[in-house]
């Protein structure tokens, strides 16, 4: 991102990250503070060095035997099947797309089960419900590859 800024021939910025972008825009602002304007981030807690994102984890509905990373156990698989991960975001667009966009407030997660369901999807394609026609519409046809 330092490299992208200077290609840009730009002294600073204000940096914003979402998700897993979120730790790399504190890493810019811990590392190179005089490149930041500022520093903003979506859906993930700032973690510090004496914290864990684990530490945030609502246990009442994750509980750790369960659940040891909580609703992020779809990191871990991700990390750990990187290959295979991919391919089935690849594979099953409209799952995908599906599973990112859900409520799920008060009870676990779908992205939870990830790992103990051996993939992303095994039986968590019904489990997560229809994806309206609007969703769909927007979201979901886009990304289907014309050459599959």
């Amino acid at each position: 991102m330092i490299e992208l800024l200077d290609h840009l021939n730009r002294d600073k910025a204000i940096w914003v990250g979402h998700d897993w972008g979120s730790p790399v825009v504190w890493n810019i602002a811990s590392h190179h503070p005089g490149r930041c304007h500022g520093v903003a981030n979506l859906c993930v807690p700032y973690s510090g060095s004496d914290t864990s994102p684990l530490d945030y984890i609502d246990r009442s509905i994750y509980p750790e035997d369960e659940y040891p990373a909580g609703q992020c156990e779809y990191m871990i698989y991700y990390l750990e099947n990187f290959a295979k991960a991919t391919a089935e975001f690849d594979t099953d667009v409209y799952t995908t797309l599906k599973g990112l966009f859900r409520a799920g407030m008060g009870k676990p997660a779908a992205t939870a089960m990830v790992r103990k369901a051996g993939g992303f999807f095994g039986d968590l394609g019904e489990a997560l419900g229809p994806l309206s026609e609007w969703w769909q519409a927007r979201y979901a046809r886009p990304f289907y590859r014309r050459d599959v």
